[in-house]
């Protein structure tokens, strides 16, 4: 690769190399592996604005965007994550990883579907191999538990996983049901595309599932929305962000992310929390999210449990008011936020 400054004057170069690896050789169905990249290519050419860019495309097509996450011998560094899909068999597999550079064309084909200005589809490719293994680790989607934390069509209760919490009205389900929470580390900073929110949780997939099969319980089959509660604190990541604009971002696939509107944030065991029927992988983000992004909220839900409209205030502690004697004391409740059963 060869580099100029931005009057044109030659200042380095040096061979353009790519190569990767996975955290282990051998993987299995469902678990979260770490992609890393080392290329010799900088971080940011000199003329540009924008991150060069690196992804992995897995044996199944799916994309993996890694970022810049370290320099280290005159190299530098690109990690992402990545979850193998439940049931895949077991077996070798290759994936390739892809690397342009600004203002570079070459005749090797990339693949990126979105490319910043300046950038075009042609550079650098490698190749890495992973090994997949149905003894090497459990899919979530068959983990076994003992007992259901919901047992029975009519009743309710708060759950807690892996510090996550979900609260669950009585009447939400039609079956025993467990709640299962598995979670990736942040390991770099991530910034959500065409918005200015960042990454400042683990990303968690969470799942309301069933006692009987383990199967993940649809929005289709649930009476009521429950509530998730996520934990929150600043990244070691994005030291610079406050936590004044809090939200969650949900995906489905952990590729394509939206920010949700309507969160509830409770600054005095500083979690963030949602009313949803949905689950899939769920983090929290902080920033300001730009005009053209699209906010989804879950207006159907606010309604049947008659929440305030988006965004709802911080949820601040209130005085206990002062209860008239009554013949009979009235039978005790449990209450989460706006749910009492």
């Amino acid at each position: 690769m060869v580099y100029y400054d931005r009057v044109g004057n030659l200042y380095n170069y040096k061979p353009w190399t790519l190569s990767g690896s996975l955290d282990s050789n051998t993987h299995g169905s469902g678990e979260i592996v770490t992609i890393t990249a080392t290329s010799s290519m900088l971080r940011v050419d000199p003329a540009s604005s924008s991150d060069n860019q690196v992804q992995a495309v897995m044996s199944n097509g799916d994309k993996v965007g890694l970022t810049y996450d370290s320099a280290s011998g005159g190299n530098t560094v690109w990690k992402g994550t990545y979850i193998i899909p439940a049931n895949t068999a077991g077996g070798t597999y290759s994936g390739a990883l892809q690397a342009i550079a600004y203002n570079v064309t070459t005749d090797v084909t990339t693949s990126f579907n979105s490319l910043p200005t300046g950038f075009n589809n042609t550079g650098i490719t490698a190749t890495f191999c992973y090994g997949v293994s149905s003894s090497a680790a459990c899919s979530p989607s068959t983990t076994s538990v003992a007992s259901p934390d919901i047992k029975g069509a009519g009743a309710g209760g708060i759950v807690s996983q892996n510090n996550v919490v979900s609260v669950v009205p009585a009447h939400t389900f039609n079956y025993d049901a467990y709640f299962s929470v598995t979670s990736a580390p942040q390991i770099q900073a991530f910034n959500l595309p065409g918005t200015n929110y960042w990454q400042i949780s683990p990303v968690y997939l969470l799942w309301w599932k069933s006692f009987f099969n383990d199967a993940n319980i649809l929005s289709s089959e649930l009476n009521k929305p429950f509530i998730i509660s996520l934990p929150y604190a600043i990244s070691a990541y994005t030291p610079n962000l406050t936590l004044n604009n809090l939200k969650l971002a949900h995906s489905t696939d952990n590729k394509h992310w939206k920010v949700l509107a309507n969160i509830i944030q409770n600054k005095n065991n500083k979690t963030i929390g949602l009313v949803t029927k949905n689950g899939g992988y769920y983090m929290i983000v902080a920033g300001s999210v730009l005009a053209n992004q699209p906010i989804l909220g879950a207006k159907t839900e606010d309604t049947e449990l008659q929440l305030a409209p988006s965004p709802l205030p911080t949820v601040e502690p209130t005085s206990i008011p002062t209860l008239q004697p009554t013949p009979m004391p009235a039978p005790k409740k449990h209450c989460f936020w706006f749910i009492c059963f």
